[in-house]
């Protein structure tokens, strides 16, 4: 067919509804054939592929000139060595689009997911759920992940077990495809890269071969749990890349830093400037004090006492200036002249004449003997020097002057002692003490005013950690908005720091509070009502005009203060104690501390129905609803674990089955499923049949829907058999059908 709108087309419109439509060549100039494209996707060229692709044109058949996309990143293969129950290799092949894994209980379908989890190292995502005693999620990855093999002991690892995936990822804006081989031991983790045909050790530690190749692993277990615990579903909205936690982490870790620098800071000004009062109190009476030995001439007198010890303090230390070098010279001079004994030995060796050299040798030590004796007469004639000037008459006559002086003033001193006035050093000591007092008031004024202005920075940055804070909700909720947009059946709301449930055992830590103490300050639930009640009932209380986000800052404003009354509640006597013996340390973790945010999940089935709390949900609309929200967003390949544990068939056609062929363009899908409608009607590139033989797990005979063996065993494995099939069918559809 030539064009769509073209009348032929349109008057056969009704006929060819839900058939494949494929583009014609029957051009009129050669260079015009061929220009049109139809892809089709087969397992191997055949006419048995093609037969089935036309069959199911909306999945099989695309008109389009350019080569359909492989999603970006994909998992290619996975090889097992030495895992209980399979000893010998195991290597597995993926599509990189849609991969049903399928088979009978205990043939190995969930091992084969569990070691990829390993291998492409998510175990970090199992961790984030919490403990064993937690989390049945937790508890059954734990029993996979311990050495088996022992009686009792249900593992499938052992110390000896290797698992190795490789992957690819691609770059287009830099159009780079590399190719890793992350390979988990129960040891360590390794990741490689192919360079050039090589594979090189990229140094990679197991969280940032995460973070390089992401992928999403799910069993139906850890979907419920995402329903059943908020707090999980944020964890997980967070390594969304669109919230970008890990850039918004550091920098809440930077703007926390720097509050707890300002608030060290302040505390240091503090109690700084608490020791303002005992100074003042010091600087009047030692003011009085000064006072009265001024009053006295003791202030004329310690002048005059200190500038006459100054003086000769300057010609003593002159005189000891110009002796030392002298006193270098003299000691590095010997007692005795050292060149008066310096000679040159007999030489043997006549020829040639040395008595030249022996006449020079002569000559230059009694040469340098003179020298020696003339630099001990200088260094004797400039020791004379300084010692005629140290007993000159003027210096004489200014030194006696001085010792005048001081005679005066030690007569002033003991007439002072007589009349009870003290003595000079200790008006000396007052004064010296007084300017001491003066300094570091003006330092606690300038420390005063520095502590207004820091005072103020602090406020800022609170403001600036409190804005970084409340950013993270928005970039929650923008995320999930974004995800829901297609997803009409399906609302979360994020609740800005309204999780107090969740919070309390921080809020009870930082303030250092056992548990099941103050429960009626810190948290109560009523349990007919389910009204939250204590302090941290009131930041999600009604009536309170305020928004939570104001109310945690009234929250840590009352505790830091000390209140007796905070958010309108009373704080009772012991509270008050508790929190009054609280560390610094704990006061800066507080302010940094912020309520979890409060994540509700609502659904219905149609638009005609109003949206329900996900809480008063069965376990199949929990799941569903979870999964939908999982499926809806994302690029990085994305592994399940029978998804339709809980779900009625129903919903398998409507949630599963779509998602998975809107989802499979655009990512790479690996699906353990027991449900087959999973696997025709979601239309898998690849099916990988599993089972359990002679007590090992094996693949039998993977393949694409294509191929007539394969869909030979989706009949025997998940329909029971053709026969039981063909009695299925009858029964209802036949029988339905007759009865229209």
């Amino acid at each position: 067919i030539h064009h769509e709108i073209s009348r032929s087309v349109q008057s056969f419109a009704r006929k060819l509804k839900g058939r494949g439509t494929v583009d014609g060549s029957d051009a009129h100039r050669t260079n015009r054939a061929g220009t049109r494209r139809v892809w089709l996707k087969m397992a191997q060229p055949s006419i048995e592929g093609l037969k089935l692709a036309l069959l199911d044109p909306k999945s099989s058949l695309l008109r389009a000139q350019d080569k359909p996309a492989a999603p970006l990143h994909r998992i290619t293969s996975l090889r097992i060595e030495q895992l209980h129950l399979r000893r010998r290799p195991l290597e597995v092949a993926f599509s990189p689009w849609f991969n049903a894994i399928i088979g009978g209980r205990g043939s190995g379908k969930s091992t084969l997911l569990e070691a990829l989890r390993l291998a492409t190292a998510r175990e970090l995502d199992i961790q984030e759920l919490g403990t064993a005693q937690e989390s049945d999620v937790v508890r059954a990855f734990e029993r996979f992940r311990t050495p088996g093999g022992a009686r009792g002991n249900s593992g499938m690892v052992r110390q000896d077990t290797i698992l190795v995936a490789t992957v690819e990822k691609y770059d287009p804006s830099a159009n780079i495809n590399e190719t890793y081989s992350f390979t988990w031991k129960p040891a360590g983790f390794q990741a490689q890269r192919l360079d050039e045909g090589v594979w090189q050790d990229t140094g990679l530690s197991i969280e940032q071969a995460a973070k390089s190749f992401p992928v999403k692993v799910f069993s139906q277990k850890q979907i419920f749990e995402l329903a059943e615990r908020p707090s999980a579903l944020l964890t997980y909205i967070d390594r969304a890349p669109e919230v970008g936690f890990q850039a918004w982490k550091e920098g809440h870790d930077e703007l926390c830093r720097s509050l707890r620098e300002l608030r060290g800071r302040e505390r240091f000004l503090l109690q700084t400037i608490e020791k303002k009062a005992e100074l003042e109190t010091e600087l009047r009476e030692v003011s009085r004090k000064t006072r009265a030995y001024q009053l006295s001439n003791v202030a004329g007198q310690v002048k005059v006492y200190r500038e006459v010890k100054q003086a000769q303090k300057e010609v003593n230390d002159f005189v000891e200036a110009l002796f030392a070098p002298i006193r270098k010279l003299d000691e590095a001079l010997l007692q005795h002249n050292p060149y008066a004994q310096i000679r040159l030995g007999d030489i043997a060796l006549q020829v040639p004449d040395p008595s030249d050299v022996q006449q020079g040798a002569v000559t230059v030590a009694n040469e340098l003997d003179a020298k020696y004796q003339m630099v001990c007469q200088i260094v004797a004639e400039m020791q004379q020097r300084v010692e005629g000037f140290q007993k000159s008459q003027p210096v004489a006559d200014y030194l006696q002057e001085t010792e005048k002086a001081i005679s005066a003033y030690r007569d002033e001193v003991a007439r002072l002692r007589d009349q009870g006035i003290g003595t000079a050093q200790e008006a000396e000591t007052a004064l010296r003490r007084k300017q001491e007092l003066e300094a570091a008031l003006a330092q606690i004024a300038a420390q005063q005013a520095e502590l207004v202005a820091l005072q103020k920075q602090l406020l800022f940055a609170y403001a600036r950690l409190k804005l970084h804070r409340r950013k993270l909700t928005r970039l929650r909720r923008k995320f999930v908005n974004d995800v829901l947009v297609s997803n009409p059946n399906l609302r979360i709301t994020i609740d800005e720091q309204a999780d107090v449930d969740q919070s309390s055992g921080e809020f009870r830590s930082i303030l250092r509070l056992q548990d099941g103490t103050f429960v009626e300050d810190i948290l109560s639930i009523d349990e007919v009502t389910g009204q939250r009640a204590g302090l941290l009932g009131k930041l999600v209380a009604d009536g309170l005009l305020d928004p939570t986000h104001k109310r945690v800052t009234s929250l840590k404003a009352g505790i830091l203060e000390r209140s007796r009354e905070i958010l309108g509640q009373a704080v009772h006597g012991r509270l008050v104690t508790a929190i009054g013996r609280l560390s610094p340390d704990d006061c800066d973790t507080l302010l940094e501390w912020f309520p979890h945010d409060l994540v509700k999940v609502e659904f219905r089935r149609n638009r005609n129905e109003s949206f329900q709390s996900l809480e008063r949900a069965s376990a199949g609309q929990k799941t569903s609803s979870i999964l939908s929200f999982l499926l809806s967003h994302g690029d990085e390949p994305l592994l399940l674990d029978q998804p339709e544990d809980d779900l009625d068939n129903a919903l398998v056609s409507e949630l599963v089955v779509d998602q998975i062929r809107k989802n499979k363009s655009r990512r790479q899908i690996i699906v353990v499923t027991h449900n087959p409608n999973i696997v025709v009607n979601g239309d898998a590139e690849l099916v990988l049949p599993m089972a359990f033989a002679a007590g090992q797990i094996q693949q039998n005979n993977p393949g694409g829907l294509q191929e007539r063996a394969v869909r030979e065993g989706i009949c025997n494995i998940m329909e029971g058999g053709r026969d039981a099939f063909r009695q299925r069918y009858k029964r209802i559809l036949e029988d339905l059908d007759a009865s229209v």
